[in-house]
């Protein structure tokens, strides 16, 4: 499962990959197999993964855990 975490994380964010560069560290030999593999877990297709219908923010946040949810409040407003 972790590779398809990778891989997902790649796919939505690395957008300079190709999916076949990601297929082959997924450490699968085909891109058929490993789109089977990915629908089977995820429900898409890698190319549908990719272009996601809702909009994806990431915060990483660092400071205080008691102040953080001021930090979300900030970051989505």
């Amino acid at each position: 499962m972790e590779r398809f975490n990778r891989a997902s994380y790649q796919l939505v964010f690395n957008k300079e990959l190709k999916i076949t560069d990601i297929v082959f560290t997924a450490q699968y030999e085909t891109h058929e197999s490993f789109t089977r593999a990915f629908k089977k877990i995820f429900g898409l297709t890698p190319s549908q993964y990719t272009f996601p219908k809702t909009l994806i923010a990431v915060l990483e946040y660092q400071g205080s855990p008691q102040l953080l949810n001021e930090a979300i409040l900030l970051f989505i407003a």
